[in-house]
């Protein structure tokens, strides 16, 4: 929803309702235990098990996705009567291992991660829409038991050669016991 905001409200009002948005969604990545590894623009990628990997990881991450898109109707109650649109995202899952450690030049160095699973998170959150979760079939396989999907798509992404399997998420049960929100 930024870019068309960006295009007719002043940078101050923008910047302002970004920084609620990405507030509110990097207070509850922490709350679940993860890390906030960048800011990108409108965009924010979060990492579960850096540096070290736990079990509940991936159950982590999905409860954590859920608990974000239940908080955008807070964030746009935040920046209401601000002449803004109201605001929605999308959220791509993958689980798998990473290279994980400083990264850049001798002059900037940025703690991050790398890897095949870092792509694939980006391309599946490229084909969402607002409201939704998509998850890889590995991040799905690590809490099939506990998890609640609207069902499955196989797609084709961006860079990758094979049809992949993504699994769309409304909830996960076990000590997590969290829905979507209806719309």
């Amino acid at each position: 929803s930024f870019t068309p905001m960006a295009e007719v409200l002043p940078p101050e009002e923008v910047v302002d309702a970004l920084n609620v948005f990405l507030g509110t969604i990097a207070d509850i990545v922490m709350k679940h235990g993860g890390a906030v590894d960048n800011f990108i623009g409108d965009a924010m990628m979060a990492v579960f098990g850096v540096p070290i990997a736990k079990p509940d990881d991936a159950a982590r991450a999905i409860a954590c996705a859920i608990d974000m898109q239940n908080a955008m109707p807070f964030v746009n109650a935040e920046i209401e009567g601000r002449e803004l649109p109201d605001l929605s995202m999308g959220i791509g899952l993958s689980t798998g291992e990473a290279v994980a450690g400083n990264i850049g030049s001798a002059t900037r160095v940025k703690y991050s991660v790398i890897g095949n699973t870092v792509n694939l998170a980006a391309r599946i959150e490229s084909i969402t829409s607002g409201g939704q979760i998509f998850a890889s079939d590995a991040t799905f396989q690590e809490v099939r038991d506990i998890v609640f999907t609207a069902g499955h798509l196989n797609v084709k992404l961006k860079g990758m050669s094979q049809l992949v399997p993504i699994h769309e998420i409304t909830g996960i049960g076990g000590q997590y016991d969290i829905a979507k929100a209806k719309e």
